[in-house]
């Protein structure tokens, strides 16, 4: 037995564009993809020989109207439903690490029927460019005012920062050109957008002292990784690798991006690292949602985060 959907399977996000393309296991939905403004498919995590006509091969449904984003997900005998009002997103992480890619979509609400405020799934990165598209969607929904109708003319980060000059190709460091280069695509991209923070790739020392923990870190080193701030008066975007730590020396592949809409963060906490010297962490408090920035204390980037947080940041 084949099929069209069966024929056409791949480890892509297709877009659904007619009632045909819906996949079986969702069309009891009810959904008219000519009344969304984006409709998505993601594909199961198995290798095409492994897939039959008689699967469901879709793990979720993606729809954007002018109201929400929904998510239908795959379970043994149905689908779940997850529905985000757009004004109750408060954070949006989205990336690649090679062929593993991700997008988790933070939520004012409080979750329900146990299920966390985040919202995260996985996809072959090849169609980051797909998901790029569905972040910049989602961005132009909860945006209010001018951003919202289109106003891509400069204008000043929250309060009034001017913003620095935009990183050179290796300004910081070898290791992270791939870093610099998303910046320049993000300014480039949106001129409202400025330069506002930064820090390098630099290993880290423990806040313990100790002959033994030194030799672990000469050996295995814990490297806090670059990232990069950008911003205008509604949104902050923060450049980085998937993980802000890790520990060893191999390659760093990862890239990643998280999109904050100032006016949703509720509070924010900024605490020392209890395990790592010279390191804060930043906790964004927004509804049910908790988000954990890590950057090194006093830094270009404490000082960006610090200045458009305002008196949401508590000490």
């Amino acid at each position: 037995m084949r099929s069209a959907e069966y024929d056409a399977f791949g480890p892509w996000i297709m877009p659904v564009t007619s009632r045909e393309e819906i996949p079986p296991l969702y069309r009891g939905h009810g959904l008219d993809p000519a009344t969304a403004r984006l409709v998505l498919k993601l594909p199961r995590n198995i290798a095409r020989r492994d897939a039959t006509a008689s699967m469901d091969l879709y793990d979720h449904l993606v729809i954007v109207d002018d109201a929400a984003l929904t998510v239908l997900s795959r379970r043994a005998g149905g689908y779940d439903e997850r529905v985000i009002a757009h004004d109750a997103i408060c954070a949006i992480d989205y990336g690649t690490d090679l062929l593993d890619g991700w997008i988790t979509v933070y939520s004012a609400d409080e979750g329900e029927q146990g299920r966390a405020p985040a919202l995260a799934l996985s996809y072959v990165g090849t169609s980051l460019d797909v998901v790029e598209k569905l972040v910049s969607l989602l961005r132009s929904l909860y945006r209010t005012g001018t951003d919202r109708d289109g106003d891509r003319s400069p204008g000043p980060a929250a309060g009034g920062a001017a913003g620095l000059p935009p990183l050179g190709q290796r300004d910081l460091g070898d290791r992270d050109i791939a870093l610099v280069t998303r910046q320049l695509a993000v300014l480039r991209a949106e001129p409202r957008m400025r330069l506002l923070g930064y820090h390098r790739r630099q290993l880290l020392a423990s806040r313990e002292g100790g002959a033994l923990r030194r030799l672990v870190r000469l050996v295995r080193p814990v490297v806090l990784h670059a990232a990069v701030v950008c911003g205008d008066a509604a949104e902050l975007q923060v450049l980085h690798r998937r993980d802000w730590v890790t520990r060893g020396r191999r390659p760093e592949y990862s890239l990643a991006s998280t999109v904050l809409p100032l006016a949703r963060v509720d509070r924010a906490v900024l605490a020392d690292d209890p395990r790592n010297a010279g390191v804060r962490v930043l906790t964004l408090h927004c509804g049910g949602s908790a988000l954990e920035l890590v950057v090194p204390a006093g830094s270009l980037t404490e000082q960006a985060l610090v200045a458009q947080l305002g008196d949401r940041l508590a000490r």
